[in-house]
C-alpha cells in the first residue's frame, strides 16, 4: 500500500507532526464558540483514535491516525483546561463603584493624557479581583507607585467583546489576563497606604 510505504520511508520525520496536531486542537478551541463544540472536537479526536486502532492494528497508517486523533483531542482539552484555570470573576454590568485595592501596575499613556492603573481589589469589595482603571494625568496623585493602596470612584464595565466578527477580541485577552473590569476613575484619588519608592 502506497501510504504505508510512504509512512515507512518517513518514519524518522513523523514526530514533527506532534506540534501540528496539538496546534490543530488548540486552533479548534479558539475557532469554535462554545463548550458543546469543544467537547465534540475532543470526543471526535478520541473516536478517530479508537477507530484507527480497531481497523488497522498492525499498520503504520492506523497508528499515525490514532496518534493524530489523540493529539488533536489533547490540544483542545489542554487549552480548555487552561482557560478554566485562569478564569476570574467578571463584572456583570456597567456600574459606578468605589474601587479600593493595591496598585499592581502603572502604565503612562501620554498621547491620550491618561495613566492606566491595574488594581488588585480588596477582598469583600464585590468587585472582580483585578480591574483596570484609566485616570486623567491631572487626577494622578503625587506618590502613587506600584504596591500603594488606592481608593477612588470609577465607572467600570465588563471587558468589551469584539465590535465586529474577526476584530480584536479584548474580552478574550482580558479573560486570560484575569482582568474582570475596565473603566475610568474620577478625582479625588486617595492613597491610604504608600507603595514602593520610585
Amino acid at each position: 500500500m502506497r501510504i504505508e510505504r510512504w509512512l515507512e520511508a518517513e518514519r524518522g520525520q513523523l514526530f514533527l507532526w506532534i506540534p501540528v496536531m496539538l496546534g490543530a486542537g488548540i486552533v479548534a478551541w479558539f475557532a469554535l464558540p462554545d463548550a458543546a463544540r469543544w467537547g465534540a472536537v475532543i470526543l471526535g479526536g478520541l473516536a478517530i483514535a479508537v477507530a484507527a486502532l480497531a481497523v488497522g492494528r498492525s499498520g503504520r497508517a492506523a497508528r499515525a491516525m490514532a496518534w493524530a486523533g489523540l493529539l488533536v483531542a489533547l490540544g483542545c482539552a489542554l487549552v480548555w483546561w487552561r482557560a478554566e484555570r485562569v478564569a476570574a470573576p467578571v463584572l456583570a454590568r456597567p456600574a459606578v463603584v468605589q474601587v479600593t485595592g493595591t496598585v499592581k501596575r502603572i502604565e503612562p499613556m501620554p498621547a491620550r493624557q491618561l495613566v492606566r492603573l491595574r488594581i488588585a481589589t480588596d477582598a469583600g469589595s464585590g468587585l472582580p479581583g483585578l480591574v483596570r482603571v484609566n485616570l486623567a494625568v491631572k487626577d494622578m496623585p503625587e506618590g502613587l507607585t506600584p504596591g500603594a493602596q488606592v481608593r477612588a470612584r470609577a465607572r467600570l464595565m465588563p471587558p468589551a467583546p469584539p465590535a465586529v466578527p474577526g476584530a480584536y477580541d479584548f474580552e478574550r485577552v482580558a479573560w486570560f489576563d484575569g482582568l474582570g473590569a475596565t473603566g475610568r476613575g474620577f478625582a479625588p484619588v486617595e492613597i491610604p497606604g504608600a507603595g514602593a519608592a520610585r
